[in-house]
């Protein structure tokens, strides 16, 4: 995209609400809601503080939906304990699908270190407030009016700290805990959930993917959307060095130096950075863009080679959905403009063959074009993809990677090989014993493998099994999950993920 069409597009969206109470709502930065309350460390991640109603709108329309700020607890990057806010949107029309009605955690672009630029703040403001996220709640109001509750997490926190991981990874898992929990939302807890994200809403999903099965394995999700994903920050920030965007550059340091303190990434700016730092602490990316055009690190740094060195590195590393740790269980689809000139595509097509060689369905979809032509271009295919997973038909998988062997029971041991150009045939059959209660009994049982019923019976003990049958399944990751509810009215959920098909490593 040329330097002509960006500042263009920054202006429009520049120049161009409801509320949430009889009064009108306060800016984010003076309203107490978005703070963090004392007292809440000895809290469990994804637990409500407090909700109020609002009215969520696209370019100031009406969503045609019944809609709540949730505040509840999470922990940031740091581990520290705060309180993050997220918007669920419940569709007012009757859900006329099989199954409970499913939830879609929609990850806007938040991309910026101001509240301003935070969903929540967007979705009540439409064009009074408008930021490069605006359009996305169009996104948002599709979701709904195909019936779908959705939740859209401000994943940043009220620090709004940019690109780090671990805090926006949380904020999404946590997020979807609170509006599962929220009980005005009256979310199923069978309804199954997908994660979508395009460009700055990606690198918030793949991480929130690739931690739910250690951080939320009760949450059924089924798939994850990702589109435009920057999967390496530093070849992020590379791609913005220099350009029309260049101040993305600044933003991008002080959202990363708000994640990882420890680093004191500051410490390294020039008088010139320091400058540029101080103008954008509550900058959106099109405000950053505007005062800073085509701004260098190097211009920003008092060694113009230290963002290659430690600390920059480690930070990157941490931030980086390539370098993050885990994969995704459930299926993935991923779509690319070839000419990405902000998300450069050779780190997501690595990404991708990592959660390949892991066993993952991934359907990867590469259109020519650039990162803002790929918005309209790839949004259906993930709209076809993410309504697939909710009806629970099979996910295709474009992966040509082999997954790597599943862990032998013997040491030393090798798998046995998948002959080549045959199809796979597992045939395993087990059962898997339903965790029996501390106190109560069994009330109800429900199981679901790779996101389908499957039956609950009982074995020559009595005791509650879950038959699990993998034959004809595809090769990747399926994960079976025992909900079950108790007489003392106690939820227990169990979780196991089996690896299909592995072949021998060549």
């Amino acid at each position: 995209m040329s330097r002509r069409r960006v500042l263009a597009l920054a202006a429009a969206l520049l120049s161009a609400a409801p509320v949430a109470t009889a009064t009108a709502q306060a800016r984010p930065d003076d309203d107490p809601f978005y703070g963090v309350p004392a007292g809440i460390a000895g809290l469990a991640d994804g637990t409500v503080i407090d909700a109020r109603p609002v009215t969520a709108t696209r370019f100031s329309l009406p969503i045609d939906a019944d809609a709540w700020q949730v505040r509840f607890k999470t922990r940031d990057t740091t581990g520290a304990p705060s309180a993050y806010l997220t918007t669920v949107l419940r569709p007012r029309t009757p859900w006329t699908g099989d199954g409970p009605r499913p939830v879609l955690s929609y990850q806007m672009p938040e991309d910026g270190v101001g509240l301003r630029c935070a969903p929540s703040w967007v979705l009540t403001q439409g064009l009074r407030a408008p930021t490069n996220t605006t359009p996305d709640a169009q996104t948002v109001a599709s979701a709904v009016e195909r019936g779908w509750t959705v939740v859209v997490p401000d994943y940043q926190g009220p620090d709004s700290a940019w690109l780090g991981a671990d805090g926006q990874a949380r904020g999404v898992l946590d997020g979807l805990r609170a509006a599962r929990a929220f009980a005005p939302a009256g979310i199923d807890p069978r309804a199954p959930i997908g994660l979508w994200g395009y460009s700055g809403g990606a690198i918030a999903s793949s991480p929130a993917a690739q931690l739910h099965p250690t951080h939320a394995p009760e949450l059924p999700l089924v798939g994850v959307a990702l589109g435009g994903n920057n999967a390496s920050i530093r070849e992020g920030l590379r791609a913005f060095d220099g350009g029309p965007a260049g101040g993305a550059i600044v933003i991008g340091l002080i959202g990363l130096d708000r994640a990882y303190p420890q680093a004191r990434l500051t410490s390294f700016l020039s008088a010139r950075g320091r400058a540029a730092v101080a103008r954008s602490q509550d900058d959106c990316i099109v405000d950053a863009a505007l005062k800073h055009p085509a701004f260098r690190a190097a211009d920003g740094l008092t060694d113009p080679g230290a963002i290659d060195r430690e600390p920059f590195t480690e930070v990157f590393r941490q931030a980086s959905p390539l370098t993050y740790p885990g994969v995704p269980a459930v299926p993935v689809y991923d779509y690319h403009a070839t000419g990405d000139e902000l998300a450069p595509i050779a780190p997501s097509r690595e990404l991708l063959r990592r959660f390949c060689r892991a066993g993952v369905p991934v359907e990867h979809v590469e259109h020519p074009g650039e990162h803002f032509t790929e918005v309209a271009v790839g949004e259906p295919g993930a709209l076809r993809f993410l309504a697939a997973r909710f009806a629970g038909r099979p996910a295709n998988s474009t992966c040509t990677v082999p997954p790597d062997p599943a862990p032998s029971a013997t040491p030393g041991a090798r798998p046995p090989a998948v002959a080549p150009g045959r199809p796979c045939a597992p045939r395993r059959t087990f059962a898997v014993a339903v965790r029996r209660p501390a106190r109560g009994r069994l009330v109800a049982v429900r199981a679901t493998l790779g996101g389908r019923r499957v039956a609950v019976g009982r074995d020559r003990r009595g005791r509650s099994v879950v038959r699990v049958r993998l034959a004809g399944r595809r090769p990747g990751l399926v994960t079976l999950r025992i909900v079950a509810r108790t007489s003392t009215g106690a939820r227990l959920v169990q979780t196991r993920t089996y690896r299909v098909c592995a072949p021998r490593r060549s």
